[in-house]
């Protein structure tokens, strides 16, 4: 029935346009009753209050329902405003962030990145006021507002709050990012210092060395303090490595052409400054030999080398592994260049002792007898270690060759991954035929370079296997960790293969 229909709401102005004909009713009501005689309590006097009465009742509704609607426009107004402004200027500042440098590698540099970016935190978690502002702004305007447009403003607050957390992300990978750099870089920078500094010191002491001496005694004493030297200097050889291995991890994961320059001077300070103090310790050695042998004294002599020797051969066996990852492998490398060195310098010592010892044995003395058998027994060994020492040499070409291989197969399986990943994950479909035809066989070629990547993870794996079987110990660690790697992030992809069908 028609009376169970609520009345449909008065058009805008009604009540206004009504009052004209209200009042006239009213008051030419009131105008009858005053000029007639008519009773108290007539019909007409009731009707005339009942009137008054509806109006005064439907005209204060309209005026809470106008101003309720005179709130709601302006909330409104206020609401979508913010909204756009805040939309606008969080997807300007992800447009600002993504066209940041990178991360440098240099500490100083860095340290100032980190200082911007705090700057840009600040400007995030402003937004982020504006966000909750916004959320209860529209919170109120619900309350306000039909179903219909309670789920319009639902879903920009859904934008916003949507918007803000990409935002809020993207500028907590960065911080974390930098702060990782900064971290590696302070690190490589710090024991760079405290290196060429001690080298630097280091240097002017062996500048400062005393002349070699003369009396056979003294020389003995030169000689035992440059042993200690020497010691101290392999001491400090781990150091060194470690140093130089951070530079080049750093130098290796730079994208910025003014970070690597700097960096490769650093490194090539680095090497410069230790390859002078290990040239002059080794010269100064190689001196005092000498002085030694020119004292006199064979019988001295010969033990110096011999005790070298001795200390050399092991290092130079054949069992003695030398394969593992590159920087390992390059640093093996390093250290028995450095050998080779102390090895061609004591070679005119074996020559001079050796002639000196034959002048010397002409006679047939039981001594004389002795020192020869001396020296046979050093040219013996002198000639073992000269063999080993080249077999060493091709043993280190062939493990760095193994080691650069293994170095581009992870590297270039890696990066293969993350292109194919970057394409199955994060690719958005386009809606036009020509890009969705691009866009189709590039993700036709991410899952054939994907699939392909489970015979280069073996291949991977069996060259992992043959190195560790003559793996230097400290590449151990890195050699099994670079499998994990590798293992973990093809299982990660793998799974995106199945993931999209075009129709």
């Amino acid at each position: 029935p028609s009376s169970c229909t609520p009345p449909p709401p008065l058009p805008p102005g009604t009540m206004d346009s009504k009052l004209h004909a209200y009042t006239d009713v009213r008051n030419a009501i009131r105008r009858m009753l005053e000029s007639s005689n008519v009773t108290r309590g007539s019909s007409t006097e009731h009707s005339l209050c009942i009137l008054e009465q509806k109006w005064t009742t439907v005209y204060g509704k309209v005026q809470d329902r106008k101003a309720k609607l005179t709130e709601g426009l302006s909330l409104a107004k206020e609401f979508h405003c913010n909204v756009q402004e805040l939309l606008t200027r969080m997807a300007k500042c992800e447009e600002a962030i993504g066209v940041l440098p990178v991360p440098s590698f240099v500490l100083d540099t860095v340290c100032g990145q980190l200082q911007d970016h705090r700057t840009l935190v600040s400007e995030v978690n402003c937004y982020g006021e504006k966000k909750t502002v916004v959320e209860s702004a529209g919170s109120r305007l619900t309350e306000l507002s039909r179903k219909e447009d309670c789920d319009v403003v639902h879903n920009l607050i859904m934008t916003v709050h949507d918007r803000y957390r990409k935002l809020h992300q993207r500028a907590t990978e960065r911080g974390r990012t930098l702060e990782d750099v900064k971290k590696n870089a302070k690190q490589f920078s710090e024991s760079w210092r405290l290196l060429v500094d001690w080298m630097t010191e280091v240097e002017q002491t062996l500048d400062t060395h005393k002349e070699i001496a003369v009396d056979h005694e003294e020389i003995k004493l030169q000689l035992t303090e440059q042993k200690d030297f020497q010691k101290l200097l392999r001491s400090k050889r781990p150091m060194y490595e470690a140093t130089l291995k951070s530079g080049r991890g750093l130098h290796e994961r730079s994208q910025s052409a003014q970070d690597r320059q700097h960096l490769e001077n650093l490194l090539s300070e680095l090497r410069d400054s230790w390859d002078t103090i290990s040239g002059k310790s080794m010269e100064r050695q190689h001196k005092l030999e000498e002085a030694l042998l020119f004292s006199g004294r064979f019988t001295d002599a010969l033990q110096a080398l011999n005790d070298w020797l001795y200390r050399a051969e092991p290092q130079l066996a054949e069992d003695v592994p030398v394969g593992g990852e590159k920087d390992m492998v390059n640093n093996l490398i390093d250290k028995h260049k450095v050998f080779q060195k102390e090895l061609g310098k004591r070679a005119g010592c074996i020559r001079t002792l050796k002639r000196s010892v034959r002048d010397l044995t002409r006679s047939s003395t039981a001594d004389a007898h002795w020192l020869q058998e001396q020296m046979d027994e050093l040219e013996a060994r002198w000639e073992d270690v000269c063999k080993l020492s080249v077999s060493k040499q091709a043993r280190l070409e062939a493990a760095l060759q193994q080691a650069e291989k293994f170095d581009r197969l992870v590297h270039s399986f890696l990066e293969h991954l993350a292109e194919a990943e970057r394409v199955l994950r994060y690719g958005v479909i386009p809606e036009e035929e020509e890009a969705l035809l691009a866009f189709r066989k590039q993700h036709e070629e991410s899952i054939t370079s994907l699939r392909s990547q489970e015979m280069e993870l073996e291949s991977i794996r069996c060259l992992n296997e043959e190195i560790l079987s003559s793996c230097h110990p400290d590449s151990i660690i890195t050699l099994k960790s670079w499998i994990s790697v590798t293992k973990t992030r093809y299982e990660e992809v793998r799974p995106l293969l199945p993931t999209w069908n075009f129709t």
